[in-house]
């Protein structure tokens, strides 16, 4: 690479975030955003500066479950899956098992890595492979 060049690309977030837009878009399509992670819940003992202490401290999980895509809804009646990536990024084993299930039961399961190829692939499935659209 030239000296002074720079390539950058989006992080997944703001792919999601694109795609979202997009699909606020679309009349028949309402996406949601499938945030994961893990916290922790209890009776607040004490709060001092950085550190909390909890009584009964208990962990809690959100979201659905590993390999579930970042953002689910329904595009014309049928459940939508979609799963963002970075450019050159690929499924891990548990999205594509996700995925796999996703179609089987008649669900639209797409990859995108930006919002334009979302809209591509939505299109395609909904006029031309009927449950089948992916990677």
């Amino acid at each position: 690479m030239a000296k002074g060049k720079r390539v950058t690309t989006k992080v997944e977030s703001r792919i999601v975030a694109d795609i979202m837009v997009a699909a606020g878009k679309i009349s028949e399509c309402r996406l949601f955003r499938n945030h994961r992670g893990v916290g922790w819940t209890g009776k607040l003992a004490q709060n001092k500066g950085k550190y909390t202490i909890l009584v009964n401290a208990r962990r809690c999980s959100f979201g659905l479950f590993p390999g579930a895509s970042d953002m689910i809804g329904i595009f014309a009646g049928r459940f939508l899956a979609v799963e963002a990536k970075r450019p050159g990024e690929h499924l891990t084993e548990s999205q594509s098992i996700f995925g796999a299930m996703v179609r089987a039961l008649g669900g639209i399961f797409i990859v995108a890595h930006s919002a334009d190829e979302f809209i591509s692939k939505l299109l395609k499935s909904e006029l031309y492979d009927y449950g089948n659209t992916g990677q």
